[in-house]
């Protein structure tokens, strides 16, 4: 697609679109591209955190600057207790559910205190227990490997550092940590979004 086509596209796009871009996928553009997508920022008058957003996905974050965003984000309060006395983690749930003849198995980030994090963990043994076993030959072997995934991965939040999935996400989505890190409200919001997506 040439410059000016996608020029006409950004300017048909919505707000949320062009936001959602900035925030995300400024990595995966063309280096022409980058400019067209900053002019249509300014030329909406969003928030020229977007601009930083973009900058720092186009190049390697330091050790530091990797450091500076976990930071940010565990010190964020829980977005299930809303308690801001344990630093936030993350780790992947695995979920079975089983039909019959059919078994499936869902991932899901979960980021929270570890206390919640335990929670999770703890609901989700129960309903693989229950839900996922049904399904032969391939439902009790999938509730074993999710239950010893869970287990394992409910460990490594309790530590003080942070999780290795705390830092693969503070990487991918170190575009918008870095538009929202002075504004506490976007901040909580986009990390409670986290926990509802499926």
């Amino acid at each position: 697609m040439d410059i000016e086509s996608i020029k006409k596209n950004y300017r048909n796009f919505e707000d949320y679109q062009i936001i959602e871009l900035a925030n995300t996928s400024a990595n995966s553009l063309r280096p022409e591209i980058i400019p067209i997508l900053e002019e249509e920022i300014k030329r909406r008058n969003l928030s020229e955190n977007l601009l930083k957003g973009i900058q720092v996905q186009l190049k390697e974050p330091t050790p530091d600057e990797i450091q500076n965003y976990l930071s940010i984000v565990r010190q964020q309060s829980c977005s299930e207790c809303h308690s801001k006395t344990q630093k936030l983690n993350a780790f992947i749930l695995t979920n079975v559910r089983s039909a019959i003849f059919v078994t499936t198995t869902r991932k899901q980030l979960k980021l929270a205190c570890p206390d919640c994090l335990e929670k999770f963990k703890s609901g989700s043994t129960q309903k693989n227990l229950l839900l996922g076993w049904w399904a032969f030959p391939w439902g009790p072997i999938k509730t074993i490997q999710s239950l010893l995934a869970n287990h394992k991965a409910i460990k490594s939040v309790r530590e003080d550092k942070p999780s290795d999935i705390l830092v693969s996400f503070v990487y991918q989505n170190i575009g918008k940590l870095e538009t929202d890190k002075d504004n506490p409200n976007a901040l909580k919001h986009f990390l409670s979004q986290t926990n509802n997506l499926s």
